[in-house]
C-alpha cells in the first residue's frame, strides 16, 4: 500500500520543496510496521510524494481541474510554510479545497528550512486556513540563538517527523525501528567483511587491507547508531516539549474565561493609549529617537490586536482608525517615506486578515467597509493615491471572503455578501478612474461581474443579496458594453 502526499508551496519556496520532495519520496516504512494500525489507517509500505503546481484559482475562488484531480487523489497535503506562503491567496484556497473534502486531520504543515527566527511560527509562516489548526507537523529549521537555545528539529529529525505523521505512528516508534534497521544493517556489513578478511588472510597484504577495511565499516556503523540515536533524541524532545506545551494549555483551560476577560479589557487599554500616544507624538511634530521608537512599539501592539481584534472585543473601525492615525502621525513629523511605508505594511495587513478564515465573520466584513471608508477623507485631503489604494485594499478584501467556502451558513451569506461589496467596489473605482481620465481596469470589472455571478446563483434566497445584486450586475454589463464600444470607435 502507498500512502500519496501532496506536496504544495509558494513560488518562493520551490528550491525547499522540491528538496523535500527528493528526500521524501519513495521512503520505505520499516517491514515491522507495515500495516500497523496508525491515526491515518493501516502504515502505507512506502511514501509517494507530488508536486502541485501552478495553482490557478478562477473567479469565484474555483481551482482548476488539474489541481482537483491531485487533490482527490491526494492521502495527505504537505504544506511549505514560510512568510510567502503566508500571503499566497491561491495556496490558501487549495488547503480550504482539501479540507473541505473531508481531510482535515490529513493537512501537515511544514516549516520551510531557510525560514527566520520569529516569535510567532503561526502568525508569521502559516496560511490563514492553517491557523488554530494544531496543524504543524514539522520544523526543518535549525537555528541557534545567542542564548544557546535551538529552534527548530533540523532538517534530518525534520523529515523523520514528517514521516512519522503521514503513516500515522509516534515519532519514537519510527526513529527506534531506523536504528534498528540501520544496526542490522551495518552488522550485516561488518560481518562480511570479517569473513573476508578471514579468507585473505594468506596474504598479508590483503589482511591488512581487510583489517583496514572492517575498521572503517566499523566506524561508520557507529556514526551512523551515533547520527540516529541524535535524531531520537531530538524527535523525543521535541515532542516532550509539545506534550508540556499541551499539558499546560489544559491546565490554563480551567480559567480560560477570567482569563480572557482580563486580556479584553488589557487589550482595550492598550488601544485607548495608543491612540494617546499617537495624537501626542503627532501634536509634538518632533521626529526625535523615542518619538520614533514609541511610534514602531504602537505598530507592533495594532497588529497584534487587529489580527484578533474579534476575540478582544475591539471594534474593527478602530483598528483601521489606528492605522490611518499612524501613517498621518509619520507625515505630521516630517517621516513622509515611513507614512508611505506605514500605509504598505496596514495593505500587506489587511490582505493577511482577509485570507484569515478562523476570523469573526461579521468583524471582518466590518473590517473592510471601514478600509473602504477611508476613500473619501484620503481624497477630501488632496490625496488621491492614497484613496485609490483604500479601494484596492477594501476590493481585495472583500475578494478574499467572496472567495471563501465554508459549511457555516451565516458565514456563507456574509462571504456572499462580500461578492457584492467587491463588485459595487470595482465599480466605484471604474468611475473614479473614468473621472480622473485614467486607463479603466475592464479585467477587474469583468472579475467582478463573474464573481457576482456565481454569488446571486448559489444564493438564490438570500433576499438582501438578490435585492442589490441583480441591479449591480445589471450596471456591470452596461458599464462593460460602454467600454467595448468605446474601445472600438
Amino acid at each position: 500500500m502507498i500512502y500519496r502526499a501532496c506536496l504544495c508551496f509558494s513560488d518562493a519556496d520551490a528550491k525547499a520543496a522540491e528538496d523535500l520532495r527528493r528526500a521524501l519520496d519513495g521512503k520505505r516504512t520499516p517491514e515491522p510496521l507495515v500495516g500497523l494500525a496508525g491515526a491515518n489507517g493501516p502504515a502505507p509500505s512506502r511514501i509517494a510524494v507530488s508536486l502541485l503546481g501552478p495553482i490557478h484559482v478562477y473567479p469565484g475562488g474555483q481551482l482548476s481541474e488539474d489541481v482537483e484531480a491531485v487533490l482527490s487523489g491526494s492521502d495527505g497535503l504537505v504544506v511549505i510554510c514560510s512568510p510567502a506562503a503566508a500571503a499566497d491567496f491561491a495556496l490558501n484556497r487549495v488547503i480550504d479545497r482539501f479540507i473541505t473534502l473531508d481531510r482535515s486531520r490529513r493537512v501537515f504543515a511544514v516549516i520551510a528550512p531557510d525560514a527566520h527566527d520569529v516569535s510567532e511560527v503561526e502568525r508569521d509562516f502559516f496560511p490563514p486556513s492553517f491557523l488554530g489548526r494544531g496543524a504543524l507537523a514539522a520544523d526543518l529549521r535549525e537555528i541557534k540563538r545567542a542564548n544557546g537555545v535551538l529552534v527548530g528539529d533540523g532538517y534530518e529529525a525534520g523529515l523523520l517527523r514528517l514521516h512519522a505523521a503521514l503513516l500515522g505512528l509516534s515519532i519514537q516508534r519510527l526513529a527506534e525501528q531506523n536504528s534498528r534497521g540501520v544496526r542490522a544493517r551495518l552488522m550485516g556489513v561488518a560481518g562480511a567483511a570479517a569473513i573476508l578478511a578471514a579468507g585473505l588472510v594468506v596474504s598479508v597484504g590483503y589482511g591488512l587491507f581487510a583489517t583496514h577495511n572492517a575498521q572503517q565499516v566499523e566506524h561508520e556503523r557507529q556514526a551512523a547508531q551515533q547520527r540516529a540515536e541524535e535524531a531520537t533524541q531530538r524527535s523525543q524532545a521535541a515532542l516532550a516539549a509539545r506534550e508540556q506545551e499541551a499539558n499546560a494549555r489544559a491546565r490554563a483551560g480551567v480559567a480560560a474565561d477570567a482569563e480572557r476577560a482580563t486580556l479584553r479589557d488589557g487589550a482595550q487599554m492598550l488601544i485607548v493609549q495608543a491612540g494617546g500616544s499617537i495624537d501626542a507624538i503627532a501634536a509634538s511634530q518632533s521626529a526625535s529617537v523615542s518619538n520614533l521608537r514609541q511610534l514602531r512599539s504602537v505598530e507592533e501592539a495594532i497588529g497584534k490586536i487587529g489580527m484578533a481584534g474579534w476575540v478582544f472585543g475591539v471594534r474593527a473601525e478602530t483598528i483601521v482608525g489606528l492605522w490611518e492615525k499612524l501613517a498621518n502621525a509619520y507625515a505630521a513629523v516630517g517621516q513622509n517615506e515611513e507614512a508611505q511605508h506605514v500605509r504598505e505594511r496596514f495593505s500587506q495587513f489587511s490582505l493577511r486578515l482577509g485570507q484569515n478564515n478562523a476570523a469573526d465573520p461579521t468583524w471582518r466584513a466590518a473590517y473592510a467597509a471601514s478600509v473602504a471608508a477611508l476613500y473619501a477623507p484620503r481624497l477630501a485631503k488632496q490625496d488621491r493615491p492614497g484613496a485609490l489604494g483604500a479601494l484596492e485594499d477594501a476590493v481585495r478584501l472583500n475578494a478574499a471572503m467572496c472567495a471563501a467556502r465554508t459549511a457555516d451558513a451565516a458565514a456563507a451569506r456574509i462571504n456572499a455578501r462580500a461578492c457584492l461589496a467587491m463588485a459595487n467596489l470595482e465599480l466605484r473605482r471604474a468611475h473614479a478612474q473614468e473621472s480622473a481620465q485614467e486607463p479603466v481596469d475592464a479585467a477587474a470589472l469583468t472579475r467582478a461581474q463573474m464573481s457576482l455571478e456565481n454569488a446571486l446563483a448559489a444564493a438564490p434566497r438570500d433576499a438582501q443579496l438578490q435585492a442589490g445584486g441583480v441591479p449591480l450586475h445589471d450596471q456591470l454589463v452596461r458599464e462593460l458594453t460602454r467600454l467595448q464600444d468605446a474601445a472600438q470607435h
